[in-house]
């Protein structure tokens, strides 16, 4: 599965994304500063398969180039992630997630609509310490219902409805001690579960 993570900052989501689904990362931020601490923080944490750059927007080709996206993260203020959503909504894939994070809860509503107009829809929004984040999802197929009577057979896309079941586990359980490992950060040291 290839990653897109836009707004990277220490690339922490990415490194993540890199060392447990293994596959292909391309994390992104506007700051210098950010992408090369990014890259120091992909280095000292061995994430092979991340490639960290600077980019505003989603125009540069190689976010063409490494579409469509089986996920895509974006931790960024509402203004931009809303000016995002067309592009992100067109690189993820067919049953792509897209993590919207970084919004105030007064803020998710409006990030919300603006990807629910280019089809994704909502699985998950987490409230967390005065943050909100959403977890959208690209349908893997369009659902579309044929109109049948008065001689009426022309497609008519219906927006699909997403039942999430949640399964909670007790802390460490369905787990091995093997896949708990800390991600070095900046000389911050934090857990990935």
């Amino acid at each position: 599965m290839r990653t897109l993570d836009v707004g990277t900052g220490t690339g922490v989501l990415a490194i993540a994304a890199a060392r447990s689904l293994r596959g292909a990362v391309l994390a992104s931020d506007i700051d210098p500063m950010s992408v090369r601490l990014a890259r120091q923080n992909a280095r000292l944490n061995r994430a092979a398969g991340l490639t960290v750059i600077l980019a505003r927007g989603l125009g540069d080709r190689r976010f063409r180039d490494g579409a469509p996206y089986g996920l895509v993260s974006a931790n960024i203020l509402l203004g931009p992630l809303k000016g995002l959503a067309k592009p992100i909504g067109a690189m993820a894939a067919p049953g792509a997630f897209v993590v919207l994070s970084g919004l105030l809860p007064a803020q998710a509503n409006a990030a919300l609509a603006a990807y629910r107009a280019h089809g994704l829809v909502l699985v998950r929004r987490i409230s967390l310490d005065g943050w909100a984040t959403l977890v959208l999802r690209r349908p893997a197929q369009p659902i579309s219902v044929r109109r049948t009577g008065e001689g009426d057979d022309r497609q008519h896309e219906l927006k699909p409805l997403v039942a999430v079941q949640r399964v909670r586990r007790p802390p460490g359980k369905g787990q091995p001690a093997s896949r708990k490992r800390a991600l070095r950060v900046s000389g911050n040291t934090k857990r990935e579960a």
